[in-house]
């Protein structure tokens, strides 16, 4: 492993050999130093031929960050808003690692339960039983008897 390789955990680690740094003039503010540097930096990192993560996990990242994913199966992370190219990259490799991580486990779907006999028993039970207690508060008509 070098050092330019992305640790996303114990057994996931993305060699540097599928990543590829672009970077360019940053736009907002920074003085001079921004506007003669290329301190923008963009990661390319080319999932269709890294087989360090499984097709689940590629298609989990395609599914929810699609944004960021070019023609050519590459995740594309940019960012530019620090004036220093390195603190740049460490952001952009964070993010990296925050993305695999997240699409790591699948999404599990949630079922739609409704209530089960018993209780609904139980809810008609407290119904008819409230409906008594009602019933029985109302005043007794004598005349009716």
């Amino acid at each position: 492993m070098d050092r330019e390789s992305v640790i996303i955990d114990d057994d996931i680690i993305i060699p540097a050999r599928h990543l590829r740094w672009s970077y360019a003039k940053s736009s907002g503010s920074g003085g001079m130093h921004r506007d003669h540097n290329l301190t923008k930096a963009r990661l390319h990192w080319d999932m269709h031929s890294d087989d360090s993560v499984s097709q689940g996990v590629k298609e989990r990242i395609r599914q929810r960050f699609g944004g960021h994913v070019n023609v050519h199966g590459q995740l594309v992370l940019a960012h530019g808003k620090r004036r220093s190219q390195s603190r740049n990259r460490q952001i952009v490799l964070g993010r990296l690692r925050d993305i695999v991580q997240a699409c790591l486990q699948p999404v599990s779907q949630r079922l739609r339960r409704g209530p089960t006999k018993e209780d609904d028993q139980q809810r008609i039970g407290d119904k008819k039983h409230r409906q008594r207690v009602k019933r029985d508060r109302r005043s007794v008509d004598i005349h009716a008897w």
